[in-house]
């Protein structure tokens, strides 16, 4: 019978210290943290796809700036725009919020000259229904957290082991960075499987364990 290891959550870094800054998006980190030296925008809005850094990224600024008011998307309804007080808001996955919610917390933001980041996995035409929050969106200041790079592949691997307690060698990175798809997604998926079949098989994740799960060698 084949053993499963048990399963505990992991807890993810969400330190300033440990978020990975390259050329797919030090853009918008740069923009992130010039705040508030923003000139003719209330906010950015900050899009990319599930496991790119994006709630990541709000909490560099949050550390920074720890005055701000940070909700999730998926639960921020529960709070009245008008019952808020602070004027510098972090919405993380704004698109699964109520777009008349955020309608209403945009002019609450505004009328109180405070400053407002979303973060959204598709851009805000692509989810917003809302005419009236569509054009305000398009006032935003937006950036894309583009595919990774090698090198952040290699630095988003390492990080993402070592949050599920895992140390590996510069080999196994450069081998798994050469042979994952560049994708956020592919590289979470691949990051678990291989934390999770280790732990069932008590074996080290060397080069050649890799491959082995990467060739589907394994059953899994």
């Amino acid at each position: 019978m084949k053993q499963r290891a048990l399963s505990f959550p992991n807890i993810p870094d969400y330190g300033a210290n440990s978020y990975v800054v390259s050329p797919c998006n030090a853009d918008a980190y740069q923009w992130l943290h010039a705040w508030p030296a923003w000139s003719e925008t209330m906010g950015t809005l900050i899009t990319g796809e599930t496991f790119s850094g994006k709630t990541h990224l709000c909490y560099t600024f949050l550390e920074k700036h720890p005055h701000a008011r940070m909700f999730n998307g998926y639960v921020c309804t529960s709070y009245h725009p008008f019952d808020l007080n602070e004027s510098l808001f972090i919405i993380d996955d704004a698109d699964k919020a109520s777009p008349e919610w955020l309608f209403h917390l945009y002019n609450h933001i505004k009328a109180k000259n405070g400053h407002l980041i979303l973060t959204t996995t598709k851009p805000h035409h692509e989810w917003c229904d809302l005419a009236d929050l569509t054009s305000r969106l398009s006032t935003l200041q937006t950036f894309t957290l583009n595919l990774p790079d090698d090198d952040m592949m290699s630095a988003l691997l390492r990080k993402n082991l070592n949050d599920c307690g895992v140390v590996v060698n510069e080999s196994v990175l450069d081998y798994l960075t050469q042979r994952i798809d560049r994708s956020y997604t592919s590289l979470n998926e691949c990051v678990h499987l291989l934390e999770r079949l280790s732990a069932e098989q008590k074996r080290n994740i060397t080069v050649s364990f890799a491959r082995s799960i990467l060739l589907g060698v394994h059953d899994v």
